[in-house]
C-alpha cells in the first residue's frame, strides 16, 4: 500500500518487499538502496513527508500568483516565448497551444485519498489502479505531491486557463 498518510508523518507505504523499484516510482530515486532499506521496517516501507512537504512551499508559491497578473505578463511574454520555442527546435508548433495543452494534461490527474495498492511485478512495483498507471510522467510528478498539493496545483491551473480563454 501506499499512502499519503498525514503530512506530519509517515508519508507512503509499500508492501513487504518494497525496495529500490517501488521507490523509484514514486520518485525517490535520490535515496540509495541502503537508505531505502533502512526505512523499511516490519514489511512496511516508510519514508518521512520530504517530497510532499518541499511540494507544499512550491504549491504556496505558486497559488499565491495573481492569475489575471500572471496572464498578463504571459501576453506581454509570448512572442519572446514563442521564438524561445522555435529555437528548441519547435519552429511550426504553437507554444501557447502546448501550454494548454500540458495544462490539461495536469487537470487530469486524479485527486486520490487514502491507501493507493501496489501490485508486485517481477522486478518492480506497479500501481493497482490502471489510471493511475497509465498517468504520464508529468502527471505522476504532480500526483506525488499528494492530494491537498494537487487540489491546489490544479484550482490555481483553471484560474489561468479561464484568463486565458481556454476554459476548464
Amino acid at each position: 500500500r501506499f499512502s499519503f498518510g498525514k503530512l506530519d508523518g509517515a508519508v507512503a507505504r509499500g508492501g513487504k518487499g518494497a525496495g529500490k523499484n517501488a521507490a523509484h516510482a514514486f520518485g525517490f530515486e535520490n535515496y540509495s538502496y541502503q537508505e531505502i532499506r533502512e526505512l523499511y521496517d516490519g514489511g512496511v516501507l516508510e519514508y518521512r513527508l520530504a517530497d510532499v512537504e518541499a511540494a507544499r512551499s512550491v504549491v504556496e508559491a505558486f497559488d499565491s500568483v495573481e492569475a489575471a497578473g500572471a496572464v498578463g505578463l504571459y501576453r506581454r511574454m509570448t512572442p519572446v516565448l514563442q521564438e524561445a520555442y522555435a529555437d528548441l527546435g519547435y519552429p511550426d508548433a504553437s507554444f501557447h497551444a502546448t501550454l494548454l495543452r500540458a495544462m490539461e494534461e495536469l487537470l487530469g490527474v486524479p485527486v486520490v485519498q487514502g491507501d493507493i495498492i501496489l501490485e508486485e511485478k517481477l522486478k518492480s512495483y506497479a500501481l493497482a489502479d490502471p489510471r493511475l498507471e497509465e498517468l504520464s510522467q508529468a502527471q505522476k510528478h504532480l500526483f506525488r505531491m499528494g492530494p491537498q498539493n494537487v487540489e491546489r496545483v490544479q484550482n490555481k491551473l483553471r484560474a489561468l486557463k479561464s484568463q486565458l480563454g481556454g476554459d476548464s
